[in-house]
């Protein structure tokens, strides 16, 4: 029940930044959420949606940078109408964007085309010759890396099993539980680094890229490349790419992170992660030319999640994407007009109102 009511949004916690801008922009945001008297039943979700999302956007970002620019926007909003247009703006154009993305990206990867080698030592050479050609081989680099499992239950992939001699042998020798349909997840979806055509320079400051040093931005602008994606059975996918299942670092007893080990969040940890590994620890056969997911793209969308989770903007999110489902298989968009008043289309929504919160 706890799990249900925090896909609902959960209250923003005390305020604990020190006496600065981040104090009194996360002020602000208490304030905003609770500021209701004169909110109908039917709008409050919206507002406290909209309170949350900026509240655990400043405890959440990643640097100091990251929650000085949540902080400036806020404050740079003159009444409760102006916070709700940048909310709005953030969870269109930040959360609704990244989950549309990566709806998209991980289908086609469905298949690793790795020859029936003998041994392991053959796949590797055969992988790196034609690499080296240019042939894109996601999948199945991933899948070499992570020994033919899935990442978090560690279980075979299936096509790997029926049409490799020597994983169906290994899979005969050691596995405990069937094999799994394995998808490829990206890590951080296309838009991160794209400008996109008609976004304001402010529009793409908020965006995921705006949080990566530049470097990193430069080399994901092919986010195929093997430190972005991690290869998980079918569910396991749907859910990381949900934004309802991530990845938090590991602080050992000495205070420091335990490099490429991980712990589980999840959105409801009794149902998605009954067969989860309690620790997760990315390993590689050889990390220069199969290297491991990047520690910083994991934890921008651990941070996504967190907030998105926190702040009822996945379940909201969600509402969306079930909304657009049975409005296709019914075949009929009379239904539609009503929701998307509400925000079943709030990218174009909030098309209407970008300038007005970007001039500011």
């Amino acid at each position: 029940m706890m799990a249900l009511r925090a896909q609902k949004g959960t209250p923003l916690p005390p305020n604990v930044f020190p006496v600065s801008d981040l104090h009194e922009a996360y002020q602000w945001c208490l304030e905003f959420e609770n500021a209701v008297d004169d909110i109908t039943l039917a709008d409050l979700p919206r507002r406290l949606r909209e309170a949350r999302v900026l509240g655990y956007m400043l405890r959440e970002a990643l640097n100091v940078r990251g929650r000085k620019n949540v902080a400036k926007d806020i404050l740079a909003c003159p009444d409760d109408s102006a916070l709700s247009r940048l909310a709005d703006f953030y969870i269109n154009n930040l959360f609704l964007a990244f989950r549309t993305s990566k709806a998209f990206s991980s289908s086609l990867f469905h298949f690793s085309s790795i020859p029936p080698f003998e041994n392991k030592s053959e796949i590797r050479g055969w992988l790196l010759e034609e690499s080296a050609r240019g042939r894109p081989l996601t999948k199945a680099k991933a899948l070499y890396r992570q020994d033919f499992r899935c990442a978090l239950t560690g279980r075979y992939d299936q096509e790997s099993v029926d049409t490799i001699p020597c994983i169906w042998a290994e899979f005969l020798s050691s596995a405990n539980h069937p094999p799994c349909s394995a998808r490829v997840a990206h890590i951080l979806p296309q838009y991160t680094n794209v400008k996109t055509p008609g976004y304001s320079e402010y529009a793409h400051n908020i965006r995921l890229g705006s949080i990566l040093k530049s470097e990193d931005l430069a080399a994901l602008r092919n986010v195929d490349k093997l430190d972005n994606v991690i290869v998980l059975e079918e569910n396991k996918c749907t859910l990381f790419n949900e934004l309802k299942l991530w990845f938090e670092e590991v602080i050992g007893p000495d205070g420091r992170i335990i490099p490429n080990q991980y712990r589980m969040g999840a959105a409801n940890q009794f149902t998605q992660l009954m067969d989860v590994q309690p620790i997760v620890t990315f390993t590689t056969p050889d990390a220069v030319n199969f290297p491991l997911p990047n520690p910083q793209y994991l934890k921008i969308h651990a941070a996504c999640a967190r907030i998105a989770f926190f702040s009822g903007v996945g379940k909201h999110i969600n509402d969306i994407f079930t909304g657009v489902e049975r409005q296709l298989v019914s075949g009929s968009d009379s239904s539609s007009t009503k929701s998307t008043s509400e925000g079943s289309n709030p990218v174009n929504r909030w098309s209407t109102s970008t300038s007005s919160s970007s001039g500011k």
